[in-house]
């Protein structure tokens, strides 16, 4: 099943870890992502090994084959891929390597945000002249 679910989000089915898993695919501008949730829950392990049957998924059968099909097309299509299970930053692409694939990390770009310049202090407004208060018309007692 591949379904948009909002506009620039689609939601592929990846079934195997848990019955009703899915990766998502994000896209703006001609740009793509893989959001792959619980696809590989390691780098080197179940990338490089992808037909591993992992204890932790639902059908290992099933997941395997949902691994190797959409690793295949995310480095056939050389898509960048998300995933929250490897280190930090997560972010990065899959090759073909031998019978599996290998993890290429995106580089971390380290960059320094320089500080908000503070803002000159604005110049004191003349005081205005303090208005005399405006006496109210007493009112009557009104009985109802």
């Amino acid at each position: 099943m591949v379904r948009e679910i909002v506009p620039g989000v689609t939601a592929m089915a990846a079934p195997g870890h848990t019955v009703g898993h899915m990766i998502f695919m994000i896209q703006s501008d001609n740009k793509k992502v893989c959001f792959v949730g619980d696809l590989t829950h390691h780098q080197v392990l179940l990338v490089e090994r992808p037909r591993l049957e992992f204890a932790y998924d639902t059908d290992p059968k099933q997941s395997a084959e949902t691994r190797v099909r959409m690793l295949d097309m995310l480095a056939k299509d050389k898509i960048p891929l998300l995933a929250f299970h490897f280190p930090w930053p997560g972010y990065g692409y899959v090759s073909k390597q031998g019978d599996g694939f290998r993890y290429h990390a995106a580089p971390m770009e380290i960059v320094t945000i320089p500080p908000k310049k503070a803002e000159a202090p604005k110049a004191a407004e003349p005081a205005k002249k303090a208005e005399p208060a405006k006496a109210e018309p007493a009112k009557k007692d009104e009985k109802k």
